[in-house]
C-alpha cells in the first residue's frame, strides 16, 4: 500500500488537514505583513516603493520610520540597484534645508541682505534690495541641493575609505553604493539645522547617530567599527580648523604688533 492510495493523507509529524465543507472553498491566508506602511511591497523601504505607495505618502511613511525606528527603516533599504532613490531624497533634504536657511537668515537680517553694510551704502542700495533677495532665495534653493549631492558623494567616498581602513567591510556584499545609500538617508538629520542656535549642534548629534546605525545594518559590521569611521574625518576637519583659526590668530597678531 502506498500514500498514492491516501491522496488527502499529511506528511508524518502533521496533524490531518479536516476536508472542507462540501460546496465551500478554503478561506484565503492571510495578507503579507509589510510594517504597516500603506500597500508596500514586500518589506521595502516606503521612499523606495513610491510606484505603489504615491510620492507623498511614501516620503512621510520614510520620514517616520527613520525617525521612530532607523534601524528598521535601513534594514529595509536596498543595498544596491538603485541610486536614484537616495539621490532625489538628499535633493528633497536639501531643497527643505536652503528654503529655511534662507528664510531663518532674512529673519535674522529683517528681509535686508545688505543689513552689514554702512547706513549711507544701504540707502544707495535700498531700490536693489527686493531684486537681491529674491536672487539670494532662488539661488539657495538651487544650489543647496546641488552642492549636498556633490558633497554626498565625496562624504561617501571618504567614509568608505575610513570603513576599509578599520575593516568594517569583511562581511559586507553593499560597496560604495551601501555607503552612500547610508549616508544619503542618514541626511535627513541635517532638518533640526534649520532651527536657529542649537539646530546645528542637534543635526550632528542625529546624522552621526543615523550614519552609525545604516553603515552597521547595510554593511554588517559592529557599531563600534562604524563609529570608529564616521569619527576618523570628522576629528581631522576639526584638526584643521583649529589649525586654520591658529594660524589667522597668529597672523592677525603678527599684523598687530609690526603696526605698533
Amino acid at each position: 500500500m502506498s500514500d498514492q492510495d491516501f491522496p488527502n493523507q499529511p506528511p508524518a509529524g502533521l496533524p490531518p488537514v479536516p476536508p472542507a465543507p462540501a460546496g465551500e472553498t478554503p478561506p484565503p491566508p492571510p495578507p503579507p505583513t509589510g510594517g504597516g506602511y500603506g500597500v508596500s511591497s514586500g518589506d521595502s523601504l516606503p521612499w523606495e516603493d513610491r510606484q505603489n505607495l504615491g510620492f507623498v505618502q511614501a516620503l512621510v511613511d520614510s520620514v517616520k520610520l527613520f525617525v521612530t525606528a532607523p534601524q528598521e527603516a535601513f534594514r529595509r533599504m536596498r543595498e544596491n540597484g538603485d541610486y536614484m532613490s537616495p539621490l532625489l531624497w538628499v535633493v528633497i533634504i536639501g531643497v527643505v534645508v536652503g528654503l529655511f536657511s534662507f528664510l531663518s537668515s532674512l529673519a535674522f537680517s529683517g528681509g535686508n541682505p545688505f543689513a552689514g553694510l554702512p547706513d549711507d551704502l544701504q540707502e544707495q542700495l535700498g531700490p536693489l534690495t527686493a531684486m537681491a533677495s529674491g536672487g539670494v532665495g532662488i539661488g539657495a534653493i538651487i544650489m543647496t541641493p546641488i552642492m549636498a549631492i556633490i558633497g554626498m558623494f565625496i562624504w561617501a567616498g571618504i567614509l568608505h575609505l575610513c570603513l576599509l581602513a578599520v575593516g568594517a567591510l569583511g562581511g559586507s556584499q553593499a560597496g560604495f553604493e551601501g555607503t552612500f545609500r547610508a549616508a544619503s538617508y542618514s541626511y535627513i538629520g541635517a532638518l533640526p539645522s534649520i532651527v536657529p542656535i542649537v539646530g546645528g549642534l542637534v543635526a550632528l548629534v542625529w546624522t552621526v547617530f543615523l550614519l552609525v546605525v545604516g553603515i552597521s545594518t547595510v554593511h554588517r559590521t559592529t557599531q563600534g567599527k562604524a563609529v570608529i569611521a564616521i569619527l576618523i574625518p570628522l576629528a581631522l576637519c576639526c584638526v584643521c580648523a583649529i589649525a586654520g583659526g591658529a594660524a589667522m590668530v597668529a597672523g592677525i597678531a603678527g599684523m598687530a604688533a609690526n603696526a605698533q
